[in-house]
This record gives structure tokens, C-alpha cells and sequence, in this order.
């Protein structure tokens, strides 16, 4: 019988190996039980306020490790409530709050360039969309030196408003690279669209209003309600519901079955009756802006869009006296006290231009300088005067160099919209037919992946039309959405094409 002798060195081995995991988990405990003091004694002395922020930002952290896209679908979704649900979490005078949306960025954001660092995900390709985007930051950032509040303000002030809805386009560029994780974005911002417009029909129809961010005014004029559920002002609200609007028109153009596109039929019809409620004029044109577009790439769409129009025009010139009468024409739609104004203030911010061409009075400067200098009378304590146009904000208080770089990035992306539909078109689908040609035609592609430029075309087209009407800066969340879809399309297509061409 032979008798096997134990290596000694694979017992110490063994030895170290299991001392060094008992050493961890001593170490994993101690953590746990310090983490779980200091958190009892937090709870205990700032409420259970505090203690919701927390929890939820800190699930919001622990899932963007675990899975970075779920993450950021995560506080993408909840975002809206926050500051209603004290998921926020507040720092004390002098710190900047620890804001859902912050923490989400922070956290996916430290993931994914861990991940870039490790090669554990393709970086994407970059194009002129990036390059303007960078001079458009630098441009923005050098403009907080100048800030009458403070540089330290004027960077936080700038990096909610820029910084981070541009941080979601760069996250879902990264992580979106197949269909099904570009359905589960689109499906979360159809989410968001779907209760946006539940509270704001509830809001204009039943007049109920269940998140209210006090001080914004609930009426316009006579009995015309002011949506302000969530974002305080039925304009950001607007371009939430364009995004969206964009998505479930596509969506029903490649349904495959009845049910499935009467479904999205039957969104976009709720999408487009929240937007009327919204008595946004900019809304008004922004959407039927993205209708249109989408009518010309996709037959199917196309049919519908023409009937409404046509019987929406005859219904109009029939009771055209009526409608006249009714408070939406008089005190919405031919009211010209607000173009007045967005006259001025454009005319007053051209003048301030002047004086500093190519960097700009500094951000973000133009309210307390249009007020120093008798510009406007202030009324409010929280009020101040704004350009009411992105572009011409950013000329004023930024410079040439940086709306230079602004609307580089967004001839960027149609650039790089339309050099992808081709693409894919004709190299991924194989389509030999013309384009135009196609276009004008009855064949449509519901399964192409192409057609998801037109998608992002659409959106881009109504989102420049809002934006043309009122300042960005605020719209923090309506922007999020905004670049979320651009990302995640943009990089969905990249992927698409370099699979096709076997390069990934």
C-alpha cells in the first residue's frame, strides 16, 4: 500500500490562501460595521430625510457598478422626483448638494473610464460632434472666470446645466452597442414620457397638481392653466415630449403586429394631445416639425400625418370665428407680449456681445448685468432676466469660441446622421435603390437600422426649435433626455457599421 506524503509547500500555500481570505473578510466586516455606525449615527441626527438620499443614492451607486447601464437607467428614471422624494442629499452651507442626478453621473462616469482604462469596452469613434463639443466646454468654463457670483458658483451653475446632460450623451455612446440595449434605453425615456404627460394632462384637465416647485405660477391667462408639475415651465416639458414623440412614431412604423401598433399609435396620440395642452408655441412647432420629418423617410407614418393635417386644416378654416374667440387663440397663440420681450432681451444680450466678441461677458452674467445697468426692473427676489435663445445666451455670456463650438457639435451629429444612413443603407441592408427615390416610394424598412437616423434627425430638429425660444441652462433634465437619445442612437449606429464590416 502506498502511503502519499503532503507537499509541504502546497500546505503553506493552502495555509496562506486561507489566511489571506480570512483577512479579507475580518477586513470586509470591520468596514461593514464602521460603515453601519457612522450611518446609524447620520440617521440619528439629520432625520429620515437623510436616510431615503442615502439609501437610494446609494443603490444608485451600487447598481452602476454592478451594471453601468442599468444605473444610469436607474437615476435617469427617478430623476424628475428627486427633489420631491428627498432623494437628494444635502451637504451643509457651502458644499454643493449631492443632487440623484450628480451622483448617478459621478458614479457611471468613474466606471466607464475604468472600464475604457481596462479595455473592457471599445472607445468610440470620434468625429466632429466631440471636437465641438470639447471647445464648447472650454468655451463655457473659461466664461466662469468672469462671474459676478463667483468662479466656484459659476462652475457648478455650468456643470449641471452642460457638464452633465453632455456626460448622458458620452455614456450611452459607450454602452449602447446592439438593439437591445438601445431598445432598453428608448423604453426608459418612453417611460419618462408616459408619466410626464399623465401628470401634465392631469395638471391642464383635471387640475390637480402632485409635484409643484413652488413659486412658478399655475395660470396664464384667465382659466388657461400653466403647467408646472416636475420642471416648473410647460416649455421644458415640451421638448421631454418631442424626444419621445420621435421615438413612438418610429416605433409604430415597425410594429409588426396590430396590437403592437395600435399601442404606439395611441401613445404618440396622448404625446401630441399633452403637447396642446402645454400651450407652448414653441411645442407646437416643435413637434409638428418632428412629425414632419419623420413623414418624409416613412410611408406608413406619412399616410396619417397627411390626413391629420388635411382634416385639422378644414376643421380649423370651418370654425375658424369660434376659434378666434376661444382663450388659446387670444391669449396664447396671437399674444405678442412674449415675442415682444424675447426681442428685447435678444436685442439687449447682441448689445452686451459687442463689448466682449470672442469670450464673452462671462457666465453666467447676463441677469445681473441687464439689471445693474437698468436693463429691467426686478420684481422677485429669485427672478432674473435671460436671453430667452440658447444660441444667443451663449454668444453673450461665452463668445464666438463658444457658440462656435456649439453648433459644431450639432452640424456634427447630422453629419454624422446622414454618413450612417447611407451606411447602413447600402452597406449593412444592402439596398441598391436610391435614396430619394425610396423615399418617395411605398417600401419602407421597419427593421432598418437606418432608419433610427431619421429618428435622431427628428429629435434634433424639434430640440433646436425649442431651444431657439428659451434658455437650456435651467432644462437640466430635458437636455439629459435629449442627449441620452442622441448618444445611445448615434452609438448604436457606429457599432451597427463596424460590426458590418467586421472591425468589432
Amino acid at each position: 500500500m502506498k502511503i502519499t506524503m503532503p507537499n509541504p509547500l502546497t500546505t503553506l500555500g493552502d495555509a496562506r490562501a486561507v489566511g489571506v481570505r480570512i483577512a479579507g473578510l475580518l477586513l470586509q466586516a470591520t468596514l461593514a460595521i464602521a460603515a453601519g455606525l457612522w450611518l446609524v449615527n447620520v440617521f440619528s441626527q439629520r432625520g429620515w430625510e437623510r436616510t431615503v438620499a442615502l439609501v437610494v443614492q446609494g443603490f444608485t451607486a451600487m447598481l452602476a457598478f454592478l451594471n453601468p447601464l442599468a444605473g444610469f437607467l436607474f437615476w435617469l428614471v427617478l430623476a424628475p422626483f428627486a427633489p420631491f422624494w428627498n432623494f437628494n442629499l444635502a451637504m451643509g452651507v457651502g458644499i454643493p448638494d449631492l443632487s440623484l442626478v450628480r451622483t448617478g453621473t459621478l458614479v457611471v462616469g468613474v466606471v466607464l473610464l475604468a472600464e475604457l482604462a481596462a479595455r473592457r469596452r471599445p472607445l468610440p469613434p470620434l468625429g466632429w460632434t466631440e471636437v465641438g463639443m470639447v471647445l464648447f466646454l472650454v468655451g463655457m468654463l473659461q466664461a466662469t472666470r468672469m462671474a459676478l457670483k463667483g468662479m466656484v458658483p459659476a462652475l457648478q451653475t455650468a456643470f449641471d446645466a452642460y457638464v452633465i446632460p453632455l456626460s448622458a450623451y458620452f455614456f450611452t455612446r459607450i454602452m449602447v452597442q446592439d438593439e437591445r440595449r438601445l431598445q432598453l434605453v428608448l423604453n426608459a425615456l418612453l417611460v419618462v414620457g408616459g408619466y410626464v404627460a399623465f401628470l401634465a394632462l392631469g395638471e391642464s384637465l383635471g387640475g390637480r397638481i402632485w409635484f409643484y416647485p413652488w413659486g412658478r405660477s399655475i395660470l396664464y391667462v384667465g382659466t388657461l392653466r400653466r403647467v408646472t408639475a416636475l420642471f416648473g415651465n410647460p416649455v421644458y416639458h415640451a421638448a421631454i415630449m418631442t424626444v419621445v414623440l420621435a421615438i413612438a412614431i418610429y416605433r409604430f412604423v415597425r410594429s409588426q403586429h396590430r396590437w403592437e401598433a395600435l399601442g404606439y399609435l395611441l401613445y404618440t396620440a396622448i404625446v401630441v394631445v399633452t403637447i396642446v395642452f402645454l400651450y407652448s408655441r414653441a411645442g407646437y412647432l416643435a413637434a409638428f416639425l418632428v412629425m414632419m420629418v419623420l413623414a418624409v423617410r416613412f410611408p406608413r407614418w406619412r399616410r396619417i400625418f397627411l390626413a391629420g393635417v388635411i382634416s385639422g386644416g378644414l376643421l380649423l378654416a370651418l370654425t375658424w370665428s369660434q376659434f378666434t374667440q376661444t382663450e388659446l387663440y387670444r391669449y396664447r397663440l396671437s399674444y405678442e407680449g412674449s415675442l415682444t420681450a424675447r426681442v428685447r432681451t435678444t436685442d439687449i444680450a447682441l448689445q452686451l456681445w459687442r463689448e466682449s466678441p470672442l469670450w464673452g461677458i462671462g457666465y453666467p452674467n447676463y441677469g445681473p448685468i441687464t439689471l445693474q445697468r437698468g436693463y429691467f426692473e426686478k420684481y422677485d427676489d429669485k427672478w432674473m432676466p435671460l436671453p430667452h435663445n440658447t444660441f444667443v445666451g451663449i454668444l453673450a455670456q461665452a463668445g464666438v469660441f463658444a457658440l462656435g463650438g456649439y453648433v459644431l457639435m450639432l452640424a456634427g451629429m447630422i453629419r454624422e446622421m446622414t454618413t450612417r444612413y447611407r451606411q447602413l443603407w447600402r452597406e449593412v441592408e444592402g439596398r441598391s435603390e436610391g435614396l430619394w427615390r425610396s423615399t418617395l416610394g411605398l417600401n419602407t424598412h421597419r427593421d432598418a437600422s437606418s432608419g433610427w437616423a431619421v429618428v435622431a434627425l427628428a429629435a434634433l430638429v424639434g430640440y433646436v426649435t425649442i431651444i431657439a425660444t428659451i434658455d437650456a441652462d435651467p432644462a437640466q433634465y430635458s437636455n439629459i433626455v435629449f442627449y441620452t437619445l442622441m448618444g445611445s442612437i448615434l452609438g448604436y449606429m457606429a457599432h451597427t457599421h463596424a460590426r458590418a464590416r467586421g472591425e468589432g
